[in-house]
């Protein structure tokens, strides 16, 4: 099964592409800054500073992001109010965090997903697998 492996077993990988597809990309990237960190009273909330969650960033991401779980407690909400896109490699990262904050008997949370990214992730179930939420107050009660 390879890298598939790790996503829920309720996500179609066909809807999955056919859904990033419809999304506009665009040219802008910014490898160097792709998240911002602020430490609540009982989880690490972490804000994702670029347009677009793909490649360079979302590995830069990862490695910052794990680095930095040890400290929390392995409770996790992650902010992507400023990504108006998110490529294949950024929803692995989400899934891939996921899976090692739970491993640890930790939580993660996602908030501030535009409304088109919001309905792909319904679509394909990564809103009950991220646990989505529209707020950073709603986001940090689901970890707490």
């Amino acid at each position: 099964m390879g890298c598939l492996s790790h996503w829920p077993a309720c996500v179609d990988p066909l809807v999955l592409y056919t859904c990033w597809m419809s999304i506009p990309q665009s040219s802008e990237q910014q490898p160097d800054a792709a998240c911002e960190f602020d430490e609540a009273a009982h989880a690490l909330v972490v804000r994702l500073s670029v347009e677009r969650f793909a490649d360079a960033e979302a590995t830069a991401a990862k490695q910052a992001i794990t680095e930095k779980l040890r400290t929390c407690r392995y409770r996790l909400v992650v902010d992507l109010t400023p990504v108006a896109y998110v490529a294949s490699t950024g929803l692995g990262v989400l899934v891939a965090l996921r899976d090692l904050v739970m491993k640890h008997g930790g939580a993660l949370s996602v908030f501030g997903a535009h409304p088109g990214m919001a309905e792909t992730f319904r679509l394909t179930h990564l809103d009950e697998a991220l646990n989505l939420r529209s707020t950073r107050d709603e986001a940090l009660a689901a970890v707490a």
